[in-house]
């Protein structure tokens, strides 16, 4: 795994022309406007970024979308920081929560070698007796549980709880949110689209897109809504709870925003499913959507020579991405017939890559 920035990618996020310094796990880091913590670090060339809760195992990027814990951080501001969302800030150290030493020297990576002798749920059942030392060996589990540690030099934060009402709430902006929108927008209703990530548009932004369409699709939606005098665009909004009255919780970077909708559509997509074999949690297995979200999005390629495994067709069309950003394509393990996949898997054949049908790591 070798990480590295690619350069310039249609509708990436990064603002090249104002890059800045931060500090990760002492060591200094450069990052576009943009960037996220991982994204940045990452390109960096770093490949451990976080370690495992129980045996302290190496982790790196898994999802790239918030899916996942793999890569949590502290800085004196704020504690369990989402590092694959999270925008680092200028001069700001972090360093990586559930380490003892930091992340390359943890020395709780030796309670690996334990492993046999800890199974799940063993320490509900091995330290009652004798009851003496259940003290201790309370205060000792506590010492290695949890994530981040609070403390009070973290600052006092204020947010401010705002109440807002529309016809129809649009959960989700990627393609089937927008399209909604989109609908919704001359038939003169108030509509509020929200969305998880820093931009909208959702997998129109960063999937192998064959002849522009998605992304034609995507500006066209964009200019549309920004002309609909009824419809506000919120992105970096989560929606964080759902109520009985159609009252819906949405988390703002500003603060909380109580939505009082008449109807709400969730158009949230999907979540990739990860594979499982043995390892598969280890730096340099990742899901092929945060594969295809760093290139598109952050330009940075997350190795240089990567092996798909594929479980429908999305995985041709991440292969035929990597490779058009440069990262050399070992094989397409696909666990079915390639022919169930259609045109995109001939595409990928076309272009010299090795497909193993009927396979699996």
């Amino acid at each position: 795994m070798s990480a590295r920035r690619l350069p310039g990618q249609p509708g990436e996020w990064i603002d090249r022309t104002h890059a800045f310094d931060f500090q990760f796990e002492g060591e200094t880091c450069t990052a576009y406007d943009g960037d996220t913590i991982t994204s940045a670090v990452l390109a960096g060339g770093r490949t451990v970024l976080g370690r495992s809760f129980k045996y302290h195992r190496p982790r790196g990027v898994l999802s790239a979308a918030n899916h996942d814990a793999n890569v949590i951080v502290d800085s004196v501001e704020a504690i369990n920081i989402r590092a694959d969302v999270t925008p680092p800030t200028p001069g700001i150290g972090y360093r990586v929560v559930n380490t003892r030493g930091g992340v390359d020297r943890d020395r709780g990576r030796f309670i690996g070698a334990l492993a046999p002798l800890l199974p799940v749920g063993f320490y509900y059942k091995a330290f009652h007796r004798p009851r003496a030392l259940f003290p201790y060996w309370e205060r000792l589990i506590r010492q290695f549980s949890g994530l981040g540690d609070i403390t009070t030099a973290h600052p006092a934060t204020r947010g401010t709880t705002r109440r807002a009402s529309c016809d129809v709430l649009v959960i989700g902006a990627g393609a089937a949110g927008l399209a909604a929108a989109r609908e919704l927008a001359g038939q003169n209703v108030s509509v509020i689209v929200v969305d998880e990530n820093a931009r909208v548009g959702g997998t129109l932004g960063y999937r192998y897109d064959v002849d522009g369409s998605a992304q034609g699709l995507l500006r066209e939606a964009l200019a549309v809504l920004g002309e609909a005098p009824r419809v506000r665009l919120m992105a970096g909004t989560c929606a964080v709870g759902c109520y009985a009255d159609r009252t819906v919780a949405l988390a703002a970077p500003e603060g909380l925003l109580v939505v009082q909708a008449r109807s709400i559509i969730v158009a949230t997509g999907a979540v990739e499913q990860p594979a499982v074999f043995h390892n598969n949690d280890l730096p340099g297995v990742m899901l092929a959507s945060a594969a295809e979200r760093l290139v598109r999005r952050y330009a940075v390629a997350p190795c240089s020579r990567a092996v798909v495994l594929a479980g429908n067709a999305d995985a041709y069309g991440a292969a035929l991405g990597l490779k058009a950003a440069g990262i050399d394509i070992a094989a397409v393990v696909d666990l079915d017939e390639p022919a169930l996949r259609g045109e995109i898997a001939d595409a990928a054949r076309a272009q010299g890559m090795r497909i193993l049908a009927r396979s699996q790591v």
